[in-house]
């Protein structure tokens, strides 16, 4: 995959898709230089329609090609997701990133499986739901911070942390893995969060029912207990 700065560097052509009428889609890409703004409804259970400008994502490094992606090469992201899914459908891929600032949420009322994959050249505020089980990791510099709401934070174990000079992955698990039905983290195939973050820049992580207090914007120390 790309490294972070790529992401929101790449040359991709601008791109507008259309969404159908009832709102739903399994293949939406939106690429532009300008902020990008709205909710969306993914539907992986909806035929998936080859179209040509599966290319663009490509370019970028993104494998396999996501059901939603969202790329503002110079400005912001304020993007809500919902996940129309239960857990019996195909996982849905969502791929969003912005250059100055990014704001994410994932609503997912009926357990849907899902992977993010998120980054921005500035601060980062992702809203999850309580639901929400599996591997959350990101990039480690010596000026970025992560900062997780005092609620995601006990429900968090350390998997992999830092332990050499930035940047590193450090890899964080959401729920008890002891109950999950998949054995160890390389073989999961259910929802997981990967956050890329450039150095200065923040990132939020808190519930979707959450109230984003100042005490949660707030730099803390984002190691879990």
């Amino acid at each position: 995959m790309c490294s972070n700065r790529e992401y929101y560097e790449a040359e991709v052509p601008e791109l507008n898709q259309s969404i159908p009428e009832d709102g739903r889609t399994d293949f939406l890409e939106i690429f532009r230089s300008s902020d990008i703004s709205g909710k969306y409804l993914i539907d992986t259970s909806l035929p998936h329609t080859p179209v040509i400008n599966r290319i663009r994502t490509s370019a970028i490094g993104l494998n396999p090609k996501p059901n939603f992606a969202a790329y503002s090469k110079k400005g912001s992201l304020d993007i809500e997701i919902e996940l129309v899914n239960g857990p019996s459908d195909p996982r849905a891929i969502l791929f969003l990133t912005a250059k100055t600032s990014s704001k994410i949420r994932i609503n997912n009322p009926h357990g849907a499986h899902f992977a993010l994959i998120a980054g921005c050249g500035g601060d980062q505020y992702l809203f999850l739901p309580r639901s929400f089980i599996g591997p959350i990791d990101h990039f480690t510099h010596s000026t970025s911070q992560v900062n997780f709401s005092p609620d995601i934070k006990q429900n968090l174990s350390i998997v992999t942390s830092a332990s050499g000079p930035p940047p590193e992955t450090v890899e964080y698990f959401h729920g008890r893995l002891d109950n999950s039905e998949f054995s160890t983290l390389s073989e999961w195939a259910g929802s997981s969060v990967r956050l890329r973050i450039e150095e200065g820049a923040m990132i939020h992580l808190v519930y979707c029912d959450e109230i984003l207090s100042e005490d949660i914007s707030k730099p803390t120390d984002s190691n879990a207990d």
